[in-house]
């Protein structure tokens, strides 16, 4: 619980130095470049060695590629029930994230439908 109070923490301080004028524009992306690819990679190699590895950690290991499994099965077990073309099924799935992910979705939506397409 205390690590949840942390974050907590982490945040308000976060949310109030954004208030303030004297932190620059671009000040939130250039702190996540750094907890990306300097921070959680010495946390991480701080923390391997002294890892106990056991049985109980194949499951937050397993865990996503079990849902992807089940995600697939179910899509490809839709896709039986409703007569679903390949077109849809790849519509369905990356539509949605294709829009989140950019701001002008035109070029990266038609190369991916031409790939649902098998074109």
């Amino acid at each position: 619980m205390d690590n949840f109070y942390l974050v907590l923490a982490y945040l308000v301080i976060g949310f109030i130095l954004r208030r303030l004028p004297a932190m620059p524009e671009n000040s939130g992306i250039v702190l996540n470049i750094y907890v990306l690819y300097v921070a959680l990679p010495a946390l991480i190699l701080k923390n391997v060695p002294l890892l106990q590895f056991s049985a109980e950690l194949l499951i937050p290991a397993l865990t996503p590629w079990l849902l992807l499994c089940a995600v697939v099965a179910a899509v490809l077990a839709l896709s039986k029930l409703f007569n679903w073309t390949r077109e849809v099924n790849c519509v369905a799935a990356g539509q949605h994230l294709i829009f989140r992910l950019s701001d002008d979705p035109g070029p990266v939506w038609q190369q991916r439908h031409a790939l649902c397409r098998g074109v």
